[in-house]
């Protein structure tokens, strides 16, 4: 996520981390949003497929904004 978003990537759908219900969880996904306030970036997730809306494309179809 870091090099993402050292590149300008400001949005992110995380599906999981792999690690959420470990003793290393809290702490991954705390650092993550961290990350993200830090670059103002927006996250959904982590345990998040996408979103949808009546007139939003595909959840997944669309590009990545970048800066």
């Amino acid at each position: 996520m870091r090099d993402a978003l050292a590149l300008g990537v400001e949005s992110f759908v995380v599906p999981g981390l792999g690690i959420e219900p470990g003793a290393d969880g809290p702490a991954a996904v705390r650092e993550s949003h961290r990350n993200a306030e830090d670059f103002a970036a927006a996250v959904l997730g982590p345990d998040c497929m996408g979103s949808a809306g009546p007139d939003a494309p595909r959840p997944g179809s669309g590009p990545s904004r970048t800066r």
